[in-house]
């Protein structure tokens, strides 16, 4: 079922150029997208998009190369004065060797002590002349080693056939490590180290020359400038932060798939029970975004950074417990840079520095006995699915600054509220201007238009959304076949089975892609019906061996709540999965077991489970999905869906978006 991949691909890999044309197309060996990421967390789901990355080998094991096919992974090796001190064949030996046994090809030779100082003229070095011999060592014992340079410009000048990549450093924003300070670069000079680095291009025209540029660790904007120039230098480019700690920008830019969205629940409660899980997953979804859930009550995650992040959407059902806290934290998102979109309330007190950051101002808020409210303006987005209605206890003391965009206005008495507005760091839509709830209906509408609102207030860029219905891109169709029932009778002539009709009359009749799957406790020999196991296993080894057919399991016992069966909520027994008689229920065997046995007694030779098809009320824990991916299968399923839409709202995820 090639939709399950496809996701992965559209949505990790996709990534605007640096002129904001979409991805910009490999240019060949000699032009490759080079990235740097000395982090202890790497996102490999962003770091793929790269050709090659340098990483730290103490703190990064090789992925599987099936996994990320297109990237490699270059050690960073660093050379300390003692290694030079040496002979290349010791450090050789202590250094490389070890690595070589780890799986690593490529190597990034680096030292602290040289700064980004290129000029040719000057005589080699100690360090110059022991790293010359320190290449040749290398190809001499690893042929198929492949090493990036760092500075040693008359190294780079005299070897650079034995290079895979030269990296010069800080050509056009010089860093002052010590200090910690950006300086501004001398024009001369910089004029003189392009027109000697576009002399050694000509040199080595089929060695790639890589500009690492530092700059401010949040600020993408001055990146993506810095990114720029030096491209426009004929250099390859890769801007990062001076920890090179975060996806930088370089050829590339890759655009952050993930939103986090913040709930307040009270601890313990299941994430999904919230009411941002509820109605923001079907519009951040068809956004394309893949979406994060935390609840502030339990920790917020310190890695939002918007080299990772498109923003964060904050919908709070509740009081925050601890709002000093929360109100630090949203601010340093501000600080960083990730665009945040508020819905309802902003679940902190807002004081006057604070209101300063946001650019809003406080407004009074004691009103005479009698005072109305009433609207004054909203924007077009305003009145989705249901007009907005304000009483004057929904008035918030606040109006936006100059550099806001006011979405709706009210006018309390002679003072005159923004109550959603879009701001440089994102925008806020206040209750009741962000859902209405009918209760002759029982269910929250829209009253602003959350594509919209999302789009504007976290400056979404226009970009391909994944359609996990077809490979290609375009809104067909995908059929997918859950396991249960298999042993049910036919209830028409000709056959005994159902599923012996469905092979007769659907998989065989039309030669479509399908995935099928099978509950193993349905059919196989130690599970519920025993005696009718070897008829149905030959059925289903009929319909696994036809070619338009992919094989998924719907796991051993057919469990019906995930999070019940979680040892962590208590593991409750009743009515968790089929009653199999002697059977207690294990992940490993739901997963892993029910994989091996498709695999070693139902699939055709050449073909394995590719799909695990959860069940139930297809909720899979973390554990869950672990299994899932340990087991090397890809995962389908995940709530109830209808295909009519009652009382349509976009609050219900029950219908589709047509």
């Amino acid at each position: 079922m090639t939709l399950v991949r496809v996701w992965g691909l559209w949505a990790c890999l996709w990534a605007g150029s640096m002129l904001g044309g979409g991805v910009l197309a490999a240019e060949g060996e000699a032009s490759p997208n080079v990235a740097f990421y000395l982090g202890t967390d790497a996102p490999l789901d962003l770091l793929q998009a790269f050709d090659e990355v340098i990483v730290d080998p103490a703190v990064f094991a090789l992925p599987s190369s099936e996994r990320y096919p297109h990237t490699r992974w270059a050690a960073r090796v660093e050379i300390t004065r003692k290694d030079y001190q040496g002979t290349p064949a010791a450090w050789l030996e202590k250094t490389l060797a070890p690595l070589w046994g780890k799986g690593f090809r490529d190597f990034y030779l680096t030292d602290k002590e040289r700064g980004g100082d290129s000029v040719f003229s000057a005589p080699p070095s100690t360090e110059d002349r022991w790293l010359s011999l320190a290449l040749t060592e290398v190809h001499g014992e690893f042929k198929d080693a492949r090493i990036f340079l760092r500075n040693h410009p008359p190294v780079a000048d005299a070897h650079g056939d034995l290079l895979a990549g030269w990296v010069v450093e800080s050509i056009f924003q010089p860093y002052d490590a010590l200090q910690g300070w950006f300086l501004t670069v001398d024009p001369h000079r910089l004029d003189e180290q392009l027109s000697q680095l576009h002399h050694w291009q000509e040199k080595y025209p089929g060695v790639p020359l890589i500009d690492l540029e530092l700059a401010q660790t949040y600020d993408r904007e001055s990146q993506q400038a810095l990114a720029r120039k030096s491209a426009q230098a004929g250099l390859i480019p890769y801007v990062t932060s001076p920890d090179e700690n975060i996806v930088g920008i370089g050829k590339l830019r890759v655009m952050p798939r993930k939103i986090l969205v913040v709930q307040s629940l009270d601890p313990g409660t299941a994430i999904e029970e919230g009411t941002g899980s509820k109605i923001l997953s079907l519009p951040l979804d068809y956004l394309g975004y893949d979406v994060r859930y935390v609840n502030v009550n339990e920790g917020l995650p310190e890695d939002i950074t918007p080299d990772r992040y498109a923003g964060i959407a904050v919908f709070l059902d509740k009081d925050v417990a601890d709002q000093d806290k929360w109100r630090l934290w949203f601010l340093k998102e501000v600080h960083r840079h990730v665009p945040v979109a508020v819905f309802d309330r902003f679940g902190f007190d807002i004081d006057i520095e604070t209101a300063q950051v946001l650019d809003l101002k406080v407004l009074p808020s004691g009103y005479l006995p009698g005072a109305t409210a009433r609207i004054l303006h909203t924007a077009p987005m305003i009145g989705f699915e249901h007009a907005p209605q304000v009483e004057i206890q929904d008035a918030v003391g606040l109006a936006i600054g100059p550099t806001g965009q006011s979405l709706a206005q009210i006018q309390v008495g002679d003072t005159i509220m923004d109550m959603a507005a879009t701001l440089p760091w994102g925008g806020y839509a206040l209750a009741p201007f962000s859902l209405e709830y009918v209760g002759e209906l029982n269910r929250n509408y829209w009253v602003i238009d959350p594509l919209k609102f999302l789009r504007q207030s976290l400056s979404l860029p226009a970009m391909p959304v994944p359609d996990t219905t077809s490979e290609n891109g375009r809104r067909l169709f995908f059929v997918q076949v859950d396991g249960d029932g298999f042993p049910s009778r036919a209830e028409f002539p000709g056959y005994d089975y159902g599923a012996e009709a469905l092979y007769d009359q659907i998989f065989k009749k039309y030669p479509i892609p399908m995935t099928v799957s099978v509950v193993e406790g349905e059919i196989g020999p130690t599970g519920k019906y025993p005696a009718l196991s070897p008829r149905l296993e030959s059925i289903a080894r009929k319909i696994f061996a036809l070619p338009n057919i992919e094989i998924g399991s719907h796991t051993y016992s057919h469990p019906l709540d995930w999070i019940l069966a979680d040892p962590k909520y208590g593991q409750q027994k009743e009515q968790l999965s089929m009653q199999i008689p002697g059977y207690t229920f294990d992940l490993k065997r739901e997963i892993e077991g029910s994989i091996e046995y498709i695999n070693g007694r139902l699939a055709p030779p050449g073909k394995k489970v590719r799909v695990l098809q959860w069940s139930g009320a297809a909720n899979p824990t973390a554990a869950a999905l672990e299994e899932a991916w340990k087991a090397g299968v890809y995962n389908i399923n995940g709530g109830d869906t209808l295909p009519v839409k009652p009382d349509g709202s976009w609050t219900q995820g029950e219908f589709a978006l047509l």
